[in-house]
């Protein structure tokens, strides 16, 4: 039980509960009806968003101004309600439930910061997020089919003819392209991206210090000379500490919100009245919990 109360995450949902209850036995703000207070609160609020947008303090006129313009909005809002004008308006259901949404970000303001031990759990059981991928250094040149009708072809033909050339000699062959002749420490997510294609798991399994190919990319066909290829490795927990705390606050909020939705929509029965595919409205139900 003790071990239960010390998880960061219990205090994220007990946190986000304790807000909606506030918040609920605080939402009746009017004395009346019929009564529009305005406080010092709202002052503050109304000059912060002025000097916001203009750099300087409201004269009394513009504060003046201020105060009947927000006056007049409460004033047409509460008719408007009256009215039932927010009935089924799709725009109103919308901002209603981004503030409600906003409530749920709140939470993890207010909960603690994880300690090193969290954060080294939450690392070891997240390690395939933070490692690095495999970093190839190589020396290649491209066939296209803009300049040639089987570059295939003529990527084996240079190879067979001139596989003893050195890196230096080589690079008469290919045709022009924007990028360079020779990669130094490139990750393999960003060879592929740069390229086109999956030509990093391609130079995986290729020999060092040879001309090799023909390989595929979105360019075309090319030929290689790997001089070095790192394999996979995972940054030590200090190396990552700043990401692996950022990563954690987000997958926890993540987490809370989905928590706290599930607890207030337990309150709730759907009732799916539609006419849809059988299947399809016992995967809503299904997944709303009814």
């Amino acid at each position: 039980m003790k071990k239960l109360l010390k998880e960061p995450f219990l205090h994220f949902v007990l946190i986000g509960l304790l807000i909606f209850m506030v918040y609920s036995l605080t939402t009746d703000e009017y004395d009346s009806d019929k009564d529009i207070i305005i406080d010092d609160s709202d002052i503050s609020h109304l000059v912060s968003i002025w000097e916001l947008q203009w750099q300087r303090e409201p004269t009394t006129e513009e504060l003046t101004g201020l105060i009947k313009k927000t006056v007049k909005q409460e004033v047409m809002y509460r008719e408007a309600l009256k009215m039932n004008l927010d009935h089924n308006d799709e725009i109103i259901k919308r901002r209603l439930a981004q503030k409600m949404d906003f409530l749920t970000n709140d939470v993890s303001a207010l909960v603690n910061k994880p300690s090193d031990e969290d954060l080294e759990s939450y690392y070891k059981e997240n390690s395939g997020r933070y490692l690095r991928p495999h970093q190839f250094s190589f020396y290649q040149v491209c066939f296209t089919y803009d300049n040639h009708s089987d570059p295939v072809n003529q990527a084996k033909l240079i190879l067979n003819d001139n596989s003893d050339l050195s890196p230096e000699q080589f690079m008469k062959f290919g045709d022009p392209l924007p990028f360079p002749y020779y990669y130094e420490s490139i990750y393999a997510n960003k060879l592929n991206s740069e390229l086109g294609g999956k030509i990093a798991e391609s130079l995986q399994e290729l020999p060092l210090n040879q001309w090799t190919g023909p390989v595929e990319s979105g360019f075309g066909t090319h030929l290689i000379y790997l001089t070095d290829r790192t394999e996979p490795k995972l940054p030590s927990f200090a190396q990552m500490k700043d990401v692996i705390r950022r990563d954690y606050d987000y997958d926890m909020e993540i987490e809370s919100r989905k928590k706290i939705y599930d607890n207030i929509k337990s309150g709730y029965e759907l009732k799916l009245k539609a006419n849809l595919d059988k299947e399809l409205k016992d995967k809503i139900m299904s997944e709303f919990g009814s």
